[in-house]
């Protein structure tokens, strides 16, 4: 079960990162995918194994209703180039709304919140920003998810992997497909903020 829940996400996630190299002209001259190119694959395809609660506590700004969803970078021009593609997608039946967010005043109308390495001095505010809002917060700084992102990405031996934290989850409101967590490298899921299980 877990070989064949395995199989169908990393299938998935080869077609978006197909679609995005289509599309994304840097890509088009690499002969590999680059890191961040395989984070932008997972961040879409995250989307898909997630519910958001089904009345958020947040409208958008920008729309003024429910139609599109938020996918939020948090002040990395580099990384929302690269998920630019996607403005073509849509998760369910909305369409997504990418933008560059420059201040933690703005990440509460984010569906999806991503913050990569760069800001590693900032996640804790940026966290605290958060709360237990239902938004999906990922990141690629050093120990994302155990110290309370939901999704972290690591590196182990050249290769894109990603950790979970499930008690976040819960207090987010959010319902996370059994396929992610069969498919994550591990899963943070004590009480408290920065403590393994």
């Amino acid at each position: 079960m877990f070989a064949k829940s395995k199989t169908v996400f990393i299938r998935s996630l080869l077609y978006v990162l197909f679609s995005i190299a289509i599309f994304n002209s840097s890509a088009l001259a690499a002969i590999q995918t680059s890191a961040e190119q395989i984070k932008a694959g997972y961040v879409y395809r995250f989307t898909q194994f997630v519910e958001w609660p089904k009345k958020p506590e947040v409208e958008s700004r920008i729309a003024h209703d429910d139609s599109n969803f938020m996918l939020c970078v948090f002040d990395d021009i580099s990384f929302y180039n690269i998920l630019s593609p996607l403005k073509e997608y849509k998760v369910g039946h909305k369409n997504i709304f990418l933008t560059n967010t420059t201040s933690v005043n703005e990440i509460t109308d984010c569906n999806v919140l991503y913050v990569s390495e760069i800001h590693s001095n900032k996640i804790n505010s940026i966290l605290k920003s958060v709360g237990n809002k239902p938004i999906l917060t990922i990141g690629s700084a050093p120990d994302f998810a155990r110290t309370g992102g939901i999704i972290g990405f690591v590196a182990i031996n050249n290769k894109i992997k990603f950790e979970i934290n499930s008690e976040i989850v819960k207090r987010s409101n959010l319902k996370l497909s059994a396929k992610l967590y069969e498919t994550a490298l591990k899963i943070y899921k004590n009480e408290q903020r920065g403590v393994i299980d």
